[in-house]
């Protein structure tokens, strides 16, 4: 199992009720931890369609998926 996650803005966790990191508003984080882990890029918000695009073309390349495997995709 392969995942990536996309932030539009940070949470808090129920402990310290305090945002776990600082994003700009009109920016994303692309590849961030559930738990606030930095990500693989920063960036200005993008099409919901480039992000699909980036997030599998960074999951395909992580499992070397040989051309013309099968992969059951989640979202």
């Amino acid at each position: 199992t392969f995942t990536m996650g996309v932030a539009l803005s940070s949470c808090s966790l129920p402990q310290t009720r305090k945002p776990s990191f600082d994003l700009p508003v009109g920016e994303m984080e692309i590849g961030m931890g559930i738990h606030g882990e930095p990500g693989v890029r920063r960036g200005p918000l993008r099409s919901a369609n480039e992000v699909a695009d980036e997030i599998m073309d960074g999951i395909l390349a992580e499992m070397m998926a040989p051309a013309g495997d099968r992969v059951a995709v989640l979202v």
